[in-house]
């Protein structure tokens, strides 16, 4: 019940704040953004986006795969 709540309050907290928000519009980004400093071109943003998506699953397999007790243990218990 409390995500519930949660999931609405911030549901309609982001329509509300129009200003902020945009509201139902979404948020206008005029240009793509540049997290490194450099305008990243159309086959750049591609290639960056690619080995940052590559980079973030190898590390869920590692941790995922991991010999560690407790990632193990919470690994074969589905509740935990």
């Amino acid at each position: 019940m409390i995500t519930l709540a949660l999931a609405k309050f911030s549901g309609h907290s982001g329509l509300s704040l129009d200003r902020l928000t945009g509201g139902d519009n979404g948020i206008n980004v005029p240009s793509r953004p540049e997290p490194f400093v450099f305008a990243l071109r159309t086959n750049t943003f591609y290639y960056t986006t690619l080995i940052i998506f590559i980079a973030t699953i190898l590390m869920v397999t590692g941790i995922v795969r991991s010999p560690r007790r407790r990632l193990r243990g919470t690994r074969d218990q589905p509740p935990a």
